[in-house]
């Protein structure tokens, strides 16, 4: 694996920043571990990566329309296992 910058912000507006064009080849990282994956085997290889784990806006769960939106750093555990 090579070396990369890592970054985990805590707010919306700083992981956009962190996700800037200008920031070279950047991967995100939300929970799963297929990036790390591939990071090792040298399939992907970017020079930053941004952790969307801190983002506390990211877990919600909301009614809207006639559907659910589930947020990208929703947990599992956070509300009991699917049935």
């Amino acid at each position: 694996m090579q070396n990369f910058e890592y970054i985990a912000p805590n707010q919306t507006m700083a992981a956009a920043q962190a996700l800037s064009p200008n920031a070279g080849v950047t991967a995100v990282l939300a929970g799963g571990t297929d990036l790390l994956s591939l990071m090792k085997e040298r399939v992907e290889m970017p020079t930053r990566v941004v952790s969307l784990r801190n983002i506390s806006a990211l877990r919600g769960i909301s009614k809207k329309g006639g559907g659910l939106r589930i947020g990208a750093g929703r947990h599992r555990a956070d509300h009991g296992a699917a049935r």
